[in-house]
């Protein structure tokens, strides 16, 4: 596994475990001698979460503003509302408290203040110049792993599309997990978010941007989330299921952090866009076709994929052993309730073509796919989700 090249990246330090957010005083001191930002929505503020946060920061004597207007599916209208905000209060460090898209935000938000400019200057791969204002991420899902990751993905809603900025400059400084932070989380958001993370552990896992670490992590994720899923949207307050979800999140997001995702995400963000689709659930639907469609290329690791899961395959073949993990992945989206049909969310049969060829110009993703993909494939995978 060591033949080929592969670069390792995610953030300076990480602080994890039951009661990590009392750390986060200590650690602002270290970057801050001024007001700190805090990047949030309505819901964390309306679960009372950012409470022991404000506490903490007010015990060091840190000085802090809250903007708590982050939306589902960010928009660049809300960076630009974030970022003047940011600029008002005169802030030099963001801290992001919630799911992916108040880290997402967060990033972007803290990487303007650095560079400056459009921010359409900034989609794509590789295109920020440098770091901005040190960041800090706490989640409060066990989902998106972006508190570790080099991307954020926002909406551009006037083309019902999302799009990706991803440089390894937006990775925040600090990610502190705490599986505290998630017990309030509702059961719908715990089972898209936790098929998220699931489905970046087994993109990653798959992706030919892999490396022997990335394989590590990734499988170890596909382990723990699979056996621990249906425990957390069964009973929110299943302290042990929720310990390892954050874990098993975390080992995700630095795996996808370096080893990407691919025709799932690529595809998955399409529809997403087109129809409001939250991500997970995009995800969730996507992932047993695009297994099926990529089997072909690593029926081994899809033996192995199977096993993680606790799937008995003594004595199968190889590719059989692969069907027995794509049909696990499935029936578990089914256990957690979201396994849906495209049309559900409003989409046409006479949509497909243009979807397909919407997403095949997600090459940043799409480049890490193991199995060679056209359009036409991608029209296949969504007549079979239709």
């Amino acid at each position: 596994m060591f033949e080929k090249l592969s670069l390792f990246r995610t953030a300076n330090l990480i602080i994890s475990g039951i009661g990590a957010t009392n750390e986060l005083g200590g650690v602002v001191k270290k970057f801050s001698s001024g007001k700190v930002l805090i990047v949030t929505d309505k819901g964390v503020v309306a679960a009372n979460l950012l409470n022991k946060i404000k506490s903490n920061l007010e015990n060091h004597n840190i000085e802090y503003a809250i903007f708590d207007k982050v939306e589902h599916d960010p928009s660049i209208e809300s960076i630009k509302d974030c970022l003047d905000f940011s600029n008002k209060q005169n802030s030099d460090l963001v801290i992001s408290v919630g799911g992916g898209s108040s880290i997402d935000v967060g990033k972007t938000v803290a990487m303007l203040k650095g560079c400056g400019g459009n921010i359409k200057n900034y989609f794509g791969l590789d295109k920020v110049p440098r770091r901005g204002l040190p960041t800090i991420a706490v989640p409060t899902t066990a989902g998106t792993g972006s508190e570790v990751t080099p991307v954020a993905v926002l909406s551009i809603k006037q083309e019902h599309k999302k799009i990706g900025i991803q440089s390894p400059f937006i990775i925040p400084n600090v990610a502190i997990i705490d599986p505290l932070m998630t017990i309030s989380c509702p059961s719908g958001v715990t089972a898209a978010t936790g098929m998220d993370a699931f489905t970046h552990a087994i993109e990653a896992y798959l992706s030919i941007n892999n490396s022997a670490i990335t394989d590590m992590f990734a499988l170890e994720a596909i382990k723990i989330i699979s056996s621990n899923i249906r425990s957390a949207v069964a009973k929110g307050e299943n302290i042990k299921a929720r310990i390892s979800m954050s874990q098993g999140s975390l080992y995700a997001g630095i795996a996808f952090a370096n080893a990407g995702t691919a025709a799932v995400h690529a595809i998955a963000m399409t529809i997403g866009g087109a129809y409001n689709i939250p991500h997970g659930v995009a995800n969730a639907m996507l992932l047993p076709y695009v297994m099926k469609y990529n089997a072909l290329s690593n029926l081994e690791k899809m033996a192995n994929i199977a096993d993680a899961m606790k799937e008995n395959i003594n004595s199968l073949s190889p590719r059989e052993a692969a069907m027995k993990a794509i049909e696990a992945v499935r029936q578990l989206s089914i256990d957690v309730g979201v396994m849906h049909a495209l049309k559900e969310f409003g989409a046409k049969k006479e949509d497909i073509p243009e979807l397909a060829s919407e997403a095949i110009k997600v090459t940043r993703l799409l480049r890490n796919n193991p199995r060679n993909t056209t359009a036409k494939d991608i029209e296949t995978i969504l007549n079979e989700i239709y």
